[in-house]
């Protein structure tokens, strides 16, 4: 007779192979996050050490120089808003308005609540005539900080040229009230006593932001008191 059973298919088992090589997988997907990640703090790291040197060539008015370092930083963190804020910055010092503020722009959209990144695209719209962009920029900025003495300043000289005088003269006393030693708070005042009509007051205001001795700040002050004549 025919054994039957000796033609049946024998027990199929399953591999083990699959399950190691998938475990495998994981274990190295694991590790190439965990290399990625130190790679990522260590660079992060070197960004900022490197964004200190351009904040102090900034400081000693050698702008294509700061440009440079945050450049540098940006490329070991391209995500990285300080950077893109000090490089926006050292930008518009440069004369590059339009790229500066793109870089101003990339900082808040990586980070919304970068307080200073939100008051230097106020400042470098208003130079642009943009009284309303910048105006929401600084108003971002009191949302962030409503002790912000400067944006309250600087919304004051806005308010003065769209002629609110009574509200930017509200503005910018307010912003005495916070911070009477801030020099672009000064200038802001100044500015808005002359839109005023008190030129006695404007040219006070002036000195004090001199007497501050903020060299940036007290150059448009002076610049002001040129162009005005006090």
């Amino acid at each position: 007779m025919i054994d039957y059973n000796a033609w049946q298919s024998p027990v199929r088992r399953r591999s083990p192979w699959p399950g190691i090589a998938g475990a495998l997988i994981g274990v190295i997907f694991s590790a190439v996050v965990i290399v990625s990640a130190i790679r990522s703090e260590s660079n992060h790291k070197k960004a900022k050490s490197i964004l200190t040197r351009s904040a102090g060539l900034y400081d000693k008015g050698d702008y294509a120089g700061a440009a440079a370092e945050a450049r540098t930083a940006l490329a070991l963190d391209p995500n990285y808003p300080k950077a893109h804020n000090y490089l926006g910055y050292d930008l518009f010092k440069l004369g590059q308005v339009t790229d500066g503020i793109a870089e101003c722009r990339k900082a808040v959209k990586l980070e919304p609540d970068y307080q200073s990144a939100h008051d230097n695209l106020g400042y470098m719209l208003y130079e642009t005539g943009d009284l309303n962009g910048s105006r929401t920029e600084f108003l971002a900025a009191l949302r962030i900080d409503s002790k912000d003495a400067e944006a309250k300043a600087e919304i004051g000289r806005i308010l003065a040229l769209q002629g609110d005088i009574q509200g930017a003269l509200k503005q910018a006393n307010d912003a005495v009230a916070i911070d009477p030693k801030d020099a672009v708070v000064r200038r802001c005042l100044g500015f808005v006593l002359y839109q005023s009509g008190d030129k006695a007051g404007a040219r006070r205001e002036w000195l004090k932001c001199i007497d501050l001795g903020n060299s940036d700040t007290a150059d448009q002050a002076r610049a002001y008191m040129k162009k005005y004549n006090l």
